[in-house]
């Protein structure tokens, strides 16, 4: 018997949006934006962080007027696998857009990391938006 993580369907007829709340400009942060920043992308998903059940590919890229990362199929780790995503970074916010159903893991995290290159002490929460 293989022990294989819980899933849950999920439709692409939803645009999620994760955005990001920054905070108010100083006159050290005048320029608060996540234009012009190079962030890596990779999708983590784990119960015991030091043990993760996939721990994706990393993608690079500069944040500008593009789609910043088109995730596609990666290669399956403990049956899971990536499922086809869209993520725009703007100024201020991400915006994920699933373009596929597929099979969500159900774990402690089932996300994606982000790291920024620079300084980037901008964020002061985040909200998701189901619309």
């Amino acid at each position: 018997m293989t022990d294989r993580p819980a899933r849950f369907r999920f439709k692409p007829w939803r645009t999620l949006l994760a955005s990001l709340v920054m905070l108010q400009p100083s006159a050290a942060l005048a320029d608060a934006t996540l234009m012009g920043r190079t962030v890596t992308l990779n999708v983590l998903t784990y119960n015991d962080p030091g043990d993760p059940l996939f721990d994706g590919l990393l993608h690079t890229a500069r944040v500008g007027e593009q789609v910043e990362f088109g995730l596609g199929s990666e290669d399956v780790q403990n049956n899971v696998e990536v499922v086809p995503v869209l993520v725009d970074v703007g100024p201020s916010r991400v915006e994920i857009r699933y373009s596929e159903s597929g099979d969500l893991i159900q774990s402690t995290f089932n996300g994606y990391v982000f790291r920024f290159d620079t300084d980037c002490r901008l964020f002061q929460g985040a909200k998701i938006d189901y619309g």
